[in-house]
């Protein structure tokens, strides 16, 4: 028994370090975009790390996130994929969301592996697109001088 209450312990620690790593990413990556731009409050992000709320709320995170990217790089005059990392990010929200169902053994390992994969691709996208708009907001300030 005791090493189930550790190992959830742990399970629960881990969770929390990475959820935070995660929010920090997408805060960082907000912080690129222009404030007339952002469609979600930089502080709200942190609001993924309460437990169960979080099923429901990245799906407005990464929509708000996407068309905040979306209107910042139209402002700067790039090419623009229509709501970039929509898609993957909310194949991460659904397949979470589905976790919370009971389905038999093998459909959740599929799902939490799909799940896995989507969370992945989706903070990877979003340091993209941060080092996207912080490359080119360093590249106008080198011109400037």
């Amino acid at each position: 028994m005791q090493n189930l209450q550790t190992a959830i312990y742990i399970a629960l620690a881990l969770n929390f370090i990475i959820g935070f790593f995660f929010c920090l990413a997408i805060r960082n990556a907000l912080l690129q975009v222009q404030e007339e731009n952002r469609a979600l409050p930089m502080a709200t992000v942190w609001l993924l790390l309460i437990p169960v709320f979080s099923l429901i709320w990245i799906f407005i995170v990464v929509q708000r996130v996407s068309q905040s990217i979306e209107a910042e790089l139209h402002e700067r005059n790039f090419e623009v994929d229509e709501k970039p990392a929509y898609i993957i990010g909310m194949s991460y929200a659904v397949t979470s969301l589905i976790m919370i169902f009971p389905f038999p053994a093998l459909l959740q390992f599929v799902f939490g592996i799909a799940g896995l994969i989507f969370f992945i691709q989706y903070w990877l996208k979003i340091n993209w697109y941060k080092r996207i708009l912080k490359d080119d907001a360093d590249q106008e300030k080198t011109e400037e001088l």
